[in-house]
């Protein structure tokens, strides 16, 4: 449960559309399995389609788009009217899942499952209707993008797909140009990439070119994307590698500005006393990188010095979520791609 928890509370700290529209995923999963035990039929393993759910769980109006608001269903009668639909859909193709037989559980799972999703029905009606017009993260964002870097390319990064096509819709109502968004369920994100950075890759573009790129962690590795020298990380990753991986995509060779920003959007203040995310990944950098008087820093007030954070000092790039090719590997590598690309 304490798992679970912190999960939620870091997609809090993403968007709270995000946080909103994960509770109410939750309570339909409960849902489609007290359906299942109600009737004495297998319950569906693993994950589910979060397509099919989001139909039901988001009431989709014109009116409301215009407005900036997404209106959550918080009815617990809705919620067990609609797990019937999902769970015959999910029927339909039996082969997606793996199937348990309800008499396998105790006769207790159906009350607690309930209250579950009670209480998340409590949460969910207290934000009823979320106002992007209210989300001061998006206003910030909407500076940035159109009075800062106006004529500018700048690259977005999130953990989330759903705080990612939150962002995509909410910038496009608010008139921001040439934007498009890239997440693990676009079918071909090189293609985007080259659409945002089309001089690094040395294509010839058909479509328009793209100012303004959101996407997941699909474009934090092996893409270049130099063509913009602006990052920003709407939400802070856990692993400290993926905040270079990042800066990374516009700090390569072939990068033409002279200074390159990344920008960090921090956890709110309550949201960061629970989960700590920005303490953990300020304790990782002070404890393992070696400060040498450098005036550069990765926060705002860190003495870190962020030369260190690209040098591979004192361990900083040993993570579980990087890969397991060795430095050097990797170096020489690059080594050989500069060479194709510029054999003088």
């Amino acid at each position: 449960m304490g798992f679970c928890r912190t999960n939620l509370f870091k997609r809090l700290e993403s968007s709270g559309y995000a946080f909103l529209l994960s509770l109410a995923r939750h309570a339909m999963r409960n849902c489609v399995y007290i359906h299942a035990i109600e009737n004495g039929i297998e319950l569906p393993i693993g994950s589910q389609e979060t397509q099919v759910m989001d139909e039901f769980l988001e009431e989709h109006d014109e009116t409301l788009d215009e407005l900036g608001l997404v209106k959550i269903h918080h009815d617990i009668d809705e919620y067990l009217k609609g797990a019937k639909k999902i769970y015959l859909s999910m029927k339909a193709h039996p082969r997606k899942f793996k199937w348990i037989s309800s008499r396998f559980f105790k006769s207790t799972l159906k009350k607690k499952l309930k209250e579950d999703v009670e209480l998340i029905m409590q949460i969910l009606s207290i934000g009823e209707n979320w106002d992007s017009t209210a989300d001061k993260q998006i206003d910030a964002l909407e500076k940035l993008c159109q009075v800062e870097h106006k004529k500018e390319k700048v690259l977005v990064f999130t953990q989330f797909a759903d705080t990612a096509y939150y962002l995509e819709k909410e910038l496009t109502r608010r008139g921001l140009e040439d934007l498009i968004c890239v997440t693990g369920n676009t079918e071909n994100p090189t293609a985007i990439a080259h659409l945002f950075s089309p001089v690094s890759n040395e294509v010839k573009l058909k479509d328009t070119e793209i100012r303004v790129l959101i996407t997941t962690d699909v474009l934090s590795e092996g893409q270049n994307l130099q063509d913009g020298h602006i990052v920003v990380n709407f939400d802070l990753p856990w692993a400290l590698i993926r905040l270079i991986q990042r800066a990374g995509r516009v700090d390569r060779i072939g990068q033409q500005s002279e200074e390159i920003y990344c920008y960090s959007f921090l956890p709110a203040d309550g949201v960061e006393t629970i989960i700590n995310l920005r303490g953990r990944l300020q304790n990782r950098i002070n404890e393992n990188s070696e400060v040498v008087g450098s005036d550069e820093v990765f926060f705002d007030g860190d003495p870190v010095n962020i030369r260190d954070l690209y040098n591979e000092k004192a361990g900083l790039l040993d993570d579980d979520d990087a890969d397991d090719v060795d430095l050097t590997s990797k170096a020489f590598e690059i080594w050989n791609q500069a060479i194709k690309a510029n054999p003088a």
